[in-house]
């Protein structure tokens, strides 16, 4: 082998020794005191200073009657510690008021790119975690927006992706009912529901929730919202998911009681609306036909056609999707319910 000079060596050890030097200097920030150089701040140290400061606002991570996921640590890029932090106002006001505040460690800093205040909507919930929805190897933030209401529409599912220290909110195109305002859909959920590695999103169509029934026993169905490259749309009638509403569908008694006619309509409804979202609308018509003929009560009787007029606005009968909302009927059979 044939041996370095001297003074090579030399100039390959100075060499060395200085890029020892930079990378260490590369872990300190600014020049303290005296010019000592100053160490940056742990990620945890930066979190523990923040909430302290938060508090001191009036803000803390101990909420009363809250989620008790207050806070997820994660990256949600590869590249950078991310903290998100679902703050509860302290004392509680009237009204659920929460804060939540994505940050990003840059540096000596605890950078905020997303702020959420929601004194006019109730709760924020982490509990969804930190999922990696497209499955592209990156996470994202989940969370759950409740408005402090009951009912389906009192929920939202929200997403969002962080990329070169921006927020930005993951897209949804969701679909158009025909009962109604035409806008009765609201993402609750999500799963993989065909087991590729990505997340779907589950929607929830309300649009027949308190049109003429209870509210335990209003008709709501389901939409299966896929990733598409760049957003969310509807995907409901793609064969892949056929398996999935056909679960959906066993979930619903038909046959009841003999003397429960509301909660038979319901349940008929929602399998219409299931058949009618999967792209089977005639088998959904056929067996509404087959269910209705167990009627037993003259006022669910008599209110029928009505009904089949308003579910035909959200079901067509020759297989279209609805492209525009319509009014329907004043659901007359409210008064069909004995209670």
């Amino acid at each position: 082998m044939r041996k370095l000079p001297v003074r090579s060596l030399a100039i390959v050890s100075f060499s060395l020794w200085l890029a020892a030097i930079a990378c260490a200097d590369s872990r300190l920030n600014d020049r303290g005191p005296g010019g000592t150089a100053a160490r940056v701040p742990d990620f945890s140290d930066l979190i523990d200073a923040e909430k302290s400061a938060r508090l001191e606002s009036g803000w803390s991570l101990n909420c009363p009657d809250a989620d008790p996921v207050g806070e997820l640590i994660g990256s949600l890029d590869n590249e950078h510690d991310h903290w998100i932090a679902n703050y509860c106002k302290v004392p509680a006001p009237p009204l659920p008021q929460d804060l939540l505040v994505l940050y990003e460690q840059q540096g000596a800093k605890l950078v905020p790119l997303l702020t959420i205040e929601s004194p006019e909507i109730g709760r924020l919930s982490l509990s969804d975690r930190l999922v990696d929805m497209e499955g592209n190897g990156t996470k994202d933030l989940v969370l759950t927006n409740w408005k402090g209401c009951n009912g389906v529409s009192c929920f939202r599912l929200q997403m969002y992706k962080v990329a070169d220290h921006e927020v930005s909110e993951i897209p949804i195109t969701l679909p158009v009912t025909g009962l109604g305002s035409g806008t009765s859909v609201v993402p609750v959920e999500f799963e993989d529901v065909d087991l590729d590695g990505i997340q779907e999103v589950i929607a929830t169509d309300f649009q027949w929730e308190l049109h003429g029934f209870c509210h335990a026993c209003s008709p709501y169905a389901s939409y299966v919202l896929a990733w598409d490259g760049s957003r969310y749309t509807n995907a409901s009638r793609e064969p892949r998911f056929r398996d999935y509403f056909e679960g959906e569908i066993g979930k619903h008694d038909l046959a009841g009681t003999s003397t429960d006619d509301e909660l038979r309509m319901g349940n008929a409804i929602a399998v219409v609306l299931l058949y009618g979202h999967s792209g089977r609308a005639s088998d959904g018509w056929t067996l509404l036909a087959e269910a209705t003929q167990r009627l037993s009560s003259r006022c669910w009787i008599d209110a029928l056609p009505l009904i089949e007029a308003d579910l035909e606005l959200s079901v067509p009968k020759d297989g279209r999707e609805p492209t525009v909302g319509s009014r329907g009927s004043s659901a007359p059979w409210l008064t069909c319910s004995p209670g």
